[in-house]
């Protein structure tokens, strides 16, 4: 059966290697220019950035590389290192939305965060009179804690002014934050602005704020942050996790404010503040580190979501350098954005709002490449990251990946203890993965916690050897691949500076083996953290057009999770409707149903028999796929993956399912079935990390399988 699934399934897909006559990005024709900034650290206004040397125009000095000489004097500052990598063109500060202790240059001073905001924008402006910061983009937003979620990054954008609205941060914070205190607002607040809205365990606060900013400040921004961090690891959602039914909330209340989230989140030098160590693969949150997962889910339903990068800084060292927070503002982590201008001719941070919420941006940590060009195209046009290329169904699409590997990045051992990690400050890359995945269409909301709705896949590797042999005599490395686009999907890629993978070829999670011994922890956290690199670029999509499908379905529709899957069944004959206008998603199928499906995949004529399903019933009794029991009986998943496992010839396996809360579940003799079929990404798991092995397989799901199953 092996050699027929390959055959009839094989996407059609070949990879080269080239230098030269390739289309340039489009973005490179248009009037902007790369910028590389970040939007989620702080200063000492924050209380959890309590060290003195945690000034507005120290911070700001390092980002942007100026008169850094005070800081080298200053006991946990650690600056010396700092000298590779652009200085940032853009920052955004964002304290805590919560009471502020300290004025801009440390000194005590009690206010609420918009009085602090106001302050630290009068400070910045007295900076730039004397001359700092020259062409320098720096803007004030502020870090919410969300009710019942996580942090997220906040800049209000007024479409009307260049400055920072304190008036609206003032009334936002008054509404939506739990941790300002009554006590800081004197002016009336409530008959200005209404009741305050700040349970601190309802969600629904939450997307109340959302809408707010959708209607008041619909230009500004609403990122998550790390939003993996209050993962418990089982199938309870606890309080302050961010699930993917929470993110998908979110976009549908304001598609243009949450835009994406912080997957590669900072303060790397602690190991618990940020991520648990287990959901944290090469620098990054699980959410986009594996795939077929949470941004997979998100992507392949056609949202226009994104992956940023931040340091997330408070501060280095503490003066008695006991405790570390992680790396400075420019050191190790930034975004690269492309920056177009606005009507009045000059760069604003509404414009660099803009070129974040594009889509054209790619994040990296520790200087891995720079200069990258991420596209797609075919004999007509091209697209670059967040853009939408438009192809003839089965058109071969190249995808082009251009970069550059820095000469040095920022790394330098912190005390001098030796970690054996062999980490030094030359990045370079092991490999780099090309991920595909099709749009299948906006899930129904009774399947918002699941990432059922994705066959994305590694669909490339390209080899540490591939890539040193792409090195032009410019200097750039130039990869690309070619495929078919069969249908809707999307590109996108991620670098690591490491070989260690899981069965996915998802970067594994962090092995670390931290020593409590100080300082030889710090030591060895920044020696991981440099030679545990990675970058992720934002994706770009394919619209396959000459589609001639006429959806007889009335319960399938467009925004349907599973439409893509539909259509790919119907039109190549495996599963019809249960009648000329009824699909039935959501009836379960029955074995006789997956026999027949097989057997139609096998090219048997199954309308010979005596009834519809006899000739494929016998065909799989035949071949070993079924026994030809209980046929009316309903499919469950563990059952449906055996019966494909078999199809597919019971090809050696090894690794387990132990990623799985429920994988005690699973029967022991469907193990080996749903190994493959999850390593193949064929059954995806749960958000919750379950694979539900009993559940009943319905239409839907099956159509959906099947489309995936094309992809091995």
């Amino acid at each position: 059966m092996n050699t027929y699934v390959k055959k009839c399934f094989a996407f059609a897909l070949m990879g080269s290697i080239l230098s030269s006559g390739i289309p340039s990005a489009s973005a490179a024709e248009q009037d902007g220019k790369w910028m590389t900034g970040e939007y989620h650290n702080h200063v000492g206004q924050s209380s959890d950035a309590a060290v003195d040397y945690m000034t507005v125009e120290n911070h700001l000095n390092v980002a942007f590389r100026e008169d850094m000489d005070n800081l080298l004097q200053m006991k946990g500052a650690r600056v010396d290192n700092i000298n590779y990598g652009q200085a940032f063109d853009y920052l955004m500060i964002a304290d805590h939305l919560r009471n502020s202790p300290r004025d801009p240059e440390f000194n005590e001073k009690l206010t609420a965060r918009w009085q602090a905001i106001e302050d630290q924008q009068n400070k910045i402006k007295e900076l730039q009179a004397q001359g700092k910061y020259k062409d320098k983009i720096i803007y004030s937003g502020f870090e919410w804690d969300m009710m019942a979620l996580d942090h997220a990054s906040v800049a209000l954008i007024d479409s009307e002014s260049n400055q920072v609205p304190i008036d609206g941060i003032h009334e936002f914070e008054w509404l939506y934050s739990y941790d300002s205190s009554d006590d800081m607002f004197t002016d009336n607040e409530l008959e200005k602005y209404g009741a305050r809205q700040n349970d601190k365990n309802d969600v629904n606060d939450t997307y109340a704020g959302v809408r707010w900013v959708k209607e008041n400040y619909p230009d500004s921004f609403i990122l998550p942050n790390h939003p993996t961090r209050h993962d418990n690891g089982d199938d309870v959602v606890d309080i302050g996790e961010v699930t993917i039914e929470h993110l998908r909330k979110m976009n549908d209340i304001a598609p243009d404010v949450v835009f994406g989230f912080e997957g590669m989140p900072g303060n790397q030098m602690s190991t618990a503040c940020e991520l648990r160590e287990e959901d944290v693969r090469g620098g990054a949150d699980e959410m986009i580190s594996v795939t077929g997962g949470v941004w997979d889910a998100l992507l392949s339903e056609g949202r226009r979501f994104f992956n940023f990068t931040n340091s997330d800084f408070h501060f280095k060292f503490r003066t008695d350098e006991n405790s570390a927070s992680g790396y400075w503002a420019s050191e190790f982590s930034r975004n690269n954005t492309w920056v177009e201008k606005g009507d009045d001719g000059v760069y604003t941070f509404a414009d660099v709002v803009e070129g974040m919420r594009s889509g054209n941006s790619y994040a990296v940590n520790g200087e891995l490449i720079s200069d990258l060009d991420f596209t797609v195209y075919n004999s007509d046009d091209n697209a670059t990251m967040g853009e939408e290329l438009e192809a003839d169904k089965n058109e071969k699409v190249t995808v082009k990946i251009r970069f550059k590997i820095p000469e040095y990045n920022n790394y330098k051992t912190l005390f001098g203890t030796y970690t054996g990690l062999g980490a030094d400050n030359t990045p370079d890359i092991d490999h780099i993965d090309l991920i595909m995945g099709h749009i299948t269409g906006k899930v129904d909301e009774s399947q918002y916690n699941s990432t059922d709705n994705t066959d994305a896949k590694i669909i490339k590797t390209f080899t540490k050897e591939e890539i040193d042999s792409a090195l032009g005599s410019d200097g750039y490395y130039t990869l690309t691949y070619t495929t078919e686009a069969d249908a809707d999907m999307y590109f996108r890629i991620r670098g690591l500076s490491f070989a260690d993978v899981d069965e996915n070829g998802d970067p594994v999670t962090h092995e670390r083996e931290v020593t409590e011994e100080l300082p030889a922890r710090f030591d060895y956290l920044n020696d991981y953290n440099y030679t545990h690199l990675s970058f992720y670029a934002n994706p770009i999509w394919v619209d396959v057009e000459g589609d001639d499908w006429k959806n007889p379905f009335t319960d399938v529709t467009e925004n349907s999770w599973f439409y893509e899957a539909v259509k790919y069944v119907n039109t190549n004959n495996i599963i019809n409707g249960v009648n000329d206008n009824k699909f039935a998603p959501n009836e379960t199928t029955s074995r006789a149903m997956i026999a027949t499906i097989l057997a139609r995949l096998d090219g048997v004529d199954t309308s010979t028999g005596a009834n519809w399903y006899e000739a494929g019933v016998n065909w799989a009794k035949e071949n070993g796929i079924s026994d030809g029991t209980n046929l009316n009986a309903s499919v469950s998943r563990e059952q449906l993956a055996t019966m494909l496992y078999r199809y597919a010839g019971s090809p050696q396996v090894t690794g387990d399912l132990d990623k799985f809360t429920d994988s005690q579940n699973v029967s022991d003799w469907a193990k080996n079935a749903l190994v493959w079929a999850t390593q193949n990404g064929i059954i995806t798991g749960t958000d919750n990390n379950t694979i539900n092995p009993n559940d009943y397989a319905s239409r839907a799901q099956v159509a959906t399988i099947l489309m995936r199953l094309k992809n091995i």
